[in-house]
């Protein structure tokens, strides 16, 4: 009716910038109005907590508003207790998938909405309309580009609870899944525009200046805690009480990073041995060492403990305090380096000699060079550069009996291989491997390869048992990091470099 009215309203010749906005405004938060219906549905039908929570916030009338404040909360207390991502046994059943739906769909903007009111302000800015209609419907414009989602997230986020921020984290941790798992490339796009926001506003509540950065130890810090740091050990896990005593000893350090709301989990978490020299192994790290004036810091161990912080740059800022810590405790110390993996060398190399096989192709464009076709057709016995490809691949498809057989006569080529690995593969500009990735926009050099350092079977499979140093030399972090944003380049050591 009310609407009807506006229409008729619109005819006359009093219709003022007025009526616009209120027929904008009304059929907006009417949308809207009914979506939010629909997420508290999916809630009442949903959730674990049952007929108690159900009955208290049943919608009874269909025209009913749902009052953002108490759709917020709603979602917040009982987003958690929703049946979890892929545990459904029908994918008709409301779930976590409906929530992400209908935030991503029907809360999200309207590219209809932006283009028409897009239109009404340049039409209106070349007939040089009054400047107050112009200021409305720029607010308008501000309004439709603004997803309807946000609304519900600031109210959350207005609320500054723990429970708001478990849910944030919970929500994108889904978010992420559910991505993965749509094939319907309209359905993507949305869920993306979701996924940015929500990235966005994490990163503002995960800012370096919200962070608290501890040093953990088996004396200060509480078993729950340690236990986490155990459990959530993603780079080298560890078999016992007896691994995680050694990584909390003397000469080591852990430090975690900690939000003022969430003061009990562990978000993000470093290792560190100091050493009287720069390590080459696994061993050089977790053997425990009576040192008494140390000179280098061996950053060898980096995990994340939240996927739902996936793309927010903790990291950096970890690092970065951890060095500040280091130094005001143990002024001696004057190296800063990683031991860090090469995770997916060893499949990228399997692919490589995959496509030189079939291509029939050993040279020039080949990854392996004329020298490295010589020592693995003199090491396995082949007058065929083919043959003797095709039995190296099938040497590294079983990493331990090679290694245990060749590795000697091996070094040569898979520590040119590796640094070709580190140093020239790339994706869209820049490099291939992950964890050199990380390090690098950091600052930090590539400073040198490390053979057999890691003999585990997870390094074994991984690297072939390769490691590299990543130095931070703080004289040179800030050119590095601009120079890397600049044009992608990457520091390198000769060290490394001579194996090109």
């Amino acid at each position: 009716m009310i609407i009807t009215a506006v229409f008729r309203f619109k005819r006359s010749e009093t219709f003022t910038q007025f009526g616009w906005s209120f027929l904008h405004f009304a059929s907006r938060r009417e949308f809207a109005s009914n979506a939010l219906d629909r997420l508290c549905y999916i809630l009442d039908r949903s959730s674990r907590r049952g007929s108690v929570a159900s009955a208290a916030n049943k919608i009874t009338h269909s025209n009913k508003i749902s009052s953002l404040e108490r759709v917020s909360r709603r979602l917040a207390e009982e987003y958690h207790y929703l049946p979890v991502l892929g545990k459904l046994a029908s994918e008709e059943e409301n779930s976590r998938g409906d929530v992400l739906r209908l935030l991503s769909k029907d809360l999200a903007t309207s590219h209809d909405q932006i283009l028409g009111v897009a239109r009404k302000y340049t039409d209106d800015a070349s007939d040089a309309g009054p400047s107050n209609r112009r200021e409305v419907l720029a607010k308008k414009l501000l309004d439709v580009c603004t997803p309807q989602y946000q609304r519900l997230f600031d109210k959350i986020l207005s609320d500054n609870t723990r429970l708001g921020l478990s849910f944030f984290l919970e929500l994108r941790q889904d978010l992420l899944l559910f991505m993965k798992i749509q094939h319907d490339e309209e359905m993507r796009s949305q869920l993306k525009q979701l996924n940015e926001s929500l990235r966005s506003l994490l990163s503002t509540w995960f800012s370096p200046e919200t962070l608290t950065i501890r040093r953990l130890t088996f004396e200060a810090t509480s078993a729950a805690i340690i236990e986490k740091i155990a459990k959530k050990e993603a780079v080298h896990p560890m078999k016992s009480l007896d691994d995680l005593r050694v990584r909390l000893g003397k000469d080591k350090r852990v430090y975690c990073a900690f939000h003022p709301l969430l003061s009990d989990e562990p978000l993000i978490f470093v290792h560190v041995a100091l050493r009287p020299f720069q390590p080459s192994s696994m061993g050089d790290v977790l053997n425990t060492l009576d040192i008494k004036l140390p000179t280098v810091a061996a950053f060898y161990s980096i995990s994340a403990t939240q996927p739902g912080l996936g793309g927010v740059a903790l990291g950096e800022v970890l690092i970065k305090k951890a060095t500040e810590l280091i130094k005001s405790e143990l002024p001696s110390i004057s190296t800063f380096i990683t031991l860090s993996p090469i995770p997916k060398f060893r499949s990228w190399l399997l692919e490589k000699l995959t496509h030189s096989i079939e291509q029939n192709v050993f040279s020039d464009s080949s990854i392996l060079s004329e020298k490295d076709l010589k020592i693995l057709m003199s090491l396995f016995g082949y007058d065929c550069s083919k043959e003797a490809v095709i039995c190296f691949k099938k040497h590294i498809a079983d990493p331990w009996a090679l290694m245990s057989s060749y590795s000697d006569a091996l070094e040569p080529v898979l520590m040119r291989l590796a640094a070709r690995y580190l140093l020239v593969e790339k994706h869209r500009k820049r490099p291939l491997d992950a964890v050199g990735r990380f390090h690098i926009q950091n600052g930090a050099e590539v400073y040198r390869l490390n053979y057999i350092a890691d003999t585990s079977r997870k390094g074994l499979h991984n690297s072939l048992g390769l490691m590299v140093n990543y130095r931070y030399n703080p004289s040179t972090l800030v050119t590095n990091r601009e120079q890397y944003a600049l044009d992608f380049t990457i520091p390198k050591n000769e060290q490394v470099e001579k194996y090109l």
